[in-house]
């Protein structure tokens, strides 16, 4: 991976991080951060941020999700396999 998308994932996190920091109700910024923390690796942390969005919205699907609020196609697409990474269902 290119250290600037590392970076650029990095940031992801600490933003979704701070999101739930401000709302930890919010099942959408775990799922963020779900994906931040699996394209850089770290699995186990975006497993558990992905078994929070179920915890809080058991029938989560990220298919719905993403389409729900017309996602980006691109966007849609890099999501997908982190989401699914992290142990969301599509």
């Amino acid at each position: 991976m290119p250290r600037w998308r590392h970076c650029h994932e990095h940031a992801a996190t600490e933003a979704a991080t701070r999101a739930i920091q401000a709302d930890p109700a919010h099942s959408i910024s775990y799922m963020l951060q779900a994906a931040a923390l699996a394209k850089i690796g770290k699995v186990i942390e975006a497993r558990k941020a992905a078994a929070t969005v179920m915890k809080l919205q058991p029938n989560f699907r990220y298919g719905q999700q993403l389409s729900g609020v017309d996602c980006e196609p691109t966007l849609a697409s890099a999501l997908g396999p982190a989401l699914g990474t992290a142990g969301l269902f599509e």
